[in-house]
């Protein structure tokens, strides 16, 4: 079984909604949906994270609430790894970093598949917001930490990190994408035609 989590702020995208709702349709794998409600970063994803191994799954899929995901990654992903998926970040970045060795540095949790086994080998709290810097080791660069927290995110590139530390590397599945939404402009309340604009990066 397969937990498919999503940490929302008390909003999620209708598109990405839909986007779950095929995932599950258009895989054999069991599949349970958990979502988190009203707990900051790094909190929702600690507890959800949680939440899922007390299922007994076998692996966790973390979507974020503005990020469609490839309806066939489950087809394409294996649930005793860690495997991503590429999307696009404002400014025209990118989730996923590489090293020149095309090795993932670092990535983006919206679509993120973590084996369940992996957490049993990483330290607690498996995420957290201390900043975080890269050296570069010959052709390959390393995640280090730094004493401050950051003001917004960095739950992500903690995680890494504590992959990078035991040994476990991320597998970018190059042959897919994910999209990544962002509201435009809100729509007018109490208006008929009062919906949000939303954009794709």
């Amino acid at each position: 079984m397969i937990a498919i989590c999503i940490c929302s702020r008390g909003l999620v995208h209708s598109r990405t909604m839909e986007a779950v709702e095929d995932l599950r349709r258009n895989t054999s794998t069991e599949t349970r949906m958990l979502i988190t409600h009203d707990l900051p970063i790094p909190d929702a994803q600690n507890e959800i994270t949680s939440r899922a191994l007390a299922l007994g799954c076998s692996a966790i899929l973390y979507i974020e609430e503005d990020v469609i995901p490839p309806e066939d990654f489950l087809d394409h992903a294996t649930a005793d790894m860690v495997q991503t998926v590429d999307y696009a970040l404002e400014g025209g970045n990118h989730s996923v970093h590489l090293d020149d060795n095309n090795d993932v540095i670092f990535c983006g949790m919206g679509c993120l598949l973590v084996a369940a086994d992996v957490f049993r080998k990483l330290p607690r709290p498996w995420f957290h917001t201390k900043s975080h810097t890269t050296i570069r080791d010959g052709h390959k660069e390393l995640l280090v930490p730094q004493s401050e927290l950051k003001h917004y995110g960095g739950q992500e590139v903690a995680l890494c990190f504590a992959l990078q530390q035991a040994g476990i590397p991320i597998h970018l599945l190059t042959e897919l994408r994910a999209k990544h939404l962002r509201v435009k402009r809100m729509g007018t309340p109490k208006q008929n035609d009062g919906c949000h604009e939303i954009e794709f990066l």
